[in-house]
């Protein structure tokens, strides 16, 4: 098909017949593109039209982009790190010389990023990546649009700062998210009021994740770094990093809506000054303002360590409530936004089949993207008025009300012409003026609420469904569910033995089922498909279906007092994923284990489980006297056959012998 055959706008996807301006977002059609990124009307894979330029940060680029094929607007994310490509006149993008092998070590990041977004559950109030597209020697992320605020714009639309009973109900299924997250194997290192965005129903969803390289100071390429809510650890490229480094940006999150005010940078804090002081938001317990300033702590042997660990701190002590928020709800796409996406996608087939359009827009102001992106601010067309839409399609009901418009004045000019002589009372006029002033702005303050506030103030009315992280149980296939001859249909959660059952799909494809654990659905239910739904596949060709073995679980073993090698080579045995944690102790012994924060025989998710294991910070004195002895013992062993072991600042390493 033709880049805009349906004769979009470039700006906002809305249909622009006359080219120019949009009267929608007030984008010009003829406006050049920055030559550093995609042109206007680029296609992607045949499907994807990208429309301009949203914005821009160290790892990539945003567009407003639409799919041709669910004719829908999308979110296109490019991989395009500035600082270590260029982009050529056909569009391709190409490293510098000197950079290919980071730009295609981070593009592999990226890649694999955007798979575990996709891999999430639909529940998730996470911005889902609907597509993966490799072209132009980069590869782009599909994400769906979803028509958000930030949160940033929703606090400053409320006064500055919630009260802590509000801030409570509104960012705890937040906490859940990013619990869920963590399980995942993701961490987001970016969450601010920027990057956390609000929509009609009042849910929050987690957009803007980026690499880890994009989010740390000094690495590969230039770091964009949320001042007051990036970790202390992001500072440094020889700090660890983990999901205590999200909890830290929880905690500035928290602080900042009760408060009001962004925290300090993490480079001006010092270690042991808290941020929050008891009694200074009048509703807050002290169990809360103690967990606060332990998210919020420096040095990372004092900080909250898991998401899941912050939320049982701010509950603590709080009786009755902790029931209320043990599990985020499940949501489904809500009925406002699939009413959006439907008549969006009329008024596309509306201009594809070039009929114009009989109201008229009022431009809207080019929305403001900073450097944490608002990514759907894209204002929408006014709504013609029901009641002149009844009585333009029927014309019987005009002809009918035109008369009695103009028999009114006859019948009742006796009665006007009698009211007329009575006194007017000026105090009754003031008070029945002052009475529907009043009842005007209570139904508009009620309008506000029960569009856009309703699971804020009032969230005993959200549906009660189960958790969020809950195993997919899995459906059988049925035959009404097979797409028509020559696509592959939607077999992700179907049970897999009602694949193989299923005849028809049998004489089309050639299937190959691939067993595989997986922690988000039941042994024996599909979680993958290779093509993908919808995609043109011939008869005889090969599907192959991932088919998932339930979570894999290990036991965790005795690794307290082990030497450091001997400890990780264990759980790197057992498929454990782990982190060293230094703690600055005298009282520890250097190079062995000496705190674990998971008890030896715990049975333990070898995807989503991390164990934290705690090693002594080595200070410089030690390592002095360490390298004083190695170099001692390497002058008594310097005939030797066997290699020496030498333990320094940089942790352990191993010298071979050298003939």
């Amino acid at each position: 098909m033709a880049a805009n055959e349906y004769r979009l706008c470039m700006g906002c996807m809305s249909p622009n017949f006359d080219g120019g301006v949009c009267s929608v977002c007030g984008y010009d059609q003829n406006t050049l593109g920055d030559p550093r990124y995609l042109q206007p009307c680029t296609t992607l894979a045949g499907r994807y039209v990208v429309g301009r330029l949203v914005a821009s940060d160290p790892e990539g680029a945003w567009y407003v982009g639409y799919d041709c094929d669910e004719e829908l607007r999308v979110w296109i994310r490019e991989y395009v790190p500035s600082n270590i490509t260029r982009r050529q006149t056909d569009g391709e993008v190409q490293p510098l010389p000197s950079s290919e092998a980071q730009y295609k070590a981070l593009m592999a990041d990226f890649e694999d990023l955007c798979r575990m977004i996709a891999a999430l559950p639909a529940t998730e109030k996470v911005l889902p990546v609907t597509g993966i597209v490799r072209a132009n020697n980069t590869v782009y992320a599909v994400y769906r649009y979803i028509k958000t605020i930030s949160l940033e714009s929703f606090l400053q639309r409320s006064g500055g700062h919630l009260s802590w009973r509000h801030t409570k109900k509104l960012l705890m299924p937040l906490f859940h998210t990013v619990t869920s997250v963590h399980r995942a194997g993701l961490i987001h290192r970016g969450l601010s009021p920027r990057t956390i965005h609000l929509d009609q129903s009042g849910a929050l969803w987690l957009s803007s994740f980026s690499i880890a390289a994009a989010r740390t100071n000094k690495s590969e390429i230039s770091a964009q770094l949320f001042t007051g809510y990036a970790a202390p650890e992001q500072y440094s490229l020889n700090s660890w990093q983990g999901t205590w480094t999200d909890v830290y940006a929880l905690g500035a999150l928290t602080y900042w809506a009760v408060t009001g005010q962004n925290p300090p940078s993490a480079q001006d804090r010092v270690y042991g000054d808290d941020l929050l002081v008891e009694g200074q938001c009048p509703d807050m317990p002290e169990s809360a303002v103690r967990a606060i300033n332990r998210a919020l702590a420096v040095e990372l042997e004092d900080r909250t360590q898991t998401a899941e660990a912050f939320i049982a701190d701010l509950l603590a002590n709080e009786g009755s409530n902790t029931a209320v928020y043990t599990a985020p709800p499940k949501r489904s796409m809500p009925d406002t936004q699939r009413i959006e996406e439907e008549r969006h996608r009329a008024e596309i087939l509306q201009a594809a089949a070039n009929r114009r359009r009989e109201e008229r827009y009022t431009p809207a102001q080019e929305p403001d993207y900073e450097e944490g992106i608002d990514l759907m601010a894209v204002r929408e067309p006014p709504r013609p008025d029901p009641a002149a839409t009844v009585l333009q399609s029927m014309p019987h009901a005009r002809q009918e009300l035109e008369p009695r418009r103009q028999q009114r004045p006859t019948q009742n000019s006796g009665k006007r012409r009698k009211r007329k002589q009575k006194r007017s009372h000026p105090f009754l006029s003031w008070f029945l003026t002052l009475l529907l002033a009043t009842g005007a702005l209570a139904g508009g303050f009620y309008w506000i609420a029960n569009n856009y506030l309703n699971d804020l103030l009032d969230p005993s009315s959200r549906p009660q469904q189960a958790s969020s992280s809950e195993v997919s149980s899995g459906e059988d296939l049925s035959d009404e569910e097979l797409l028509e001859e020559g696509k592959v249909p939607a077999l992700v959660g179907k049970i897999a033995s009602s694949v193989k059952n299923n005849k028809e799909l049998s004489r089309r494809y050639e299937i190959d089922y691939v067993e595989k654990y997986n922690d988000n659905y039941e042994e024996g239910v599909i979680f993958d498909q290779q093509p993908l739904e919808g995609t043109e596949l011939e008869e005889g060709g090969k599907l192959t279906l991932f088919v998932s073995q339930g979570a894999e679980r290990v036991e965790m073993p005795e690794v307290v007092g082990k030497e450091i090698e001997e400890a990780t080579g264990l759980l790197d045995s057992l498929g454990i994923k782990y982190n060293l944690i230094p703690v600055q102790n005298s009282t520890y012994e250097p190079d062995v284990i000496v705190r674990a924060d998971r008890e030896p025989k715990t049975m333990l998710d070898k995807n989503r489980d991390t164990v934290m294991l705690y090693i002594k910070e080595s200070s410089a004195k030690d390592d002095e006297e360490e390298d004083d002895d190695d170099r001692e013992e390497d002058d008594r062993n310097t005939s030797s056959n066997r290699g020496t072991v030498s333990r320094g600042k940089g942790g352990i390493k191993i010298v071979d012998r050298v003939d």
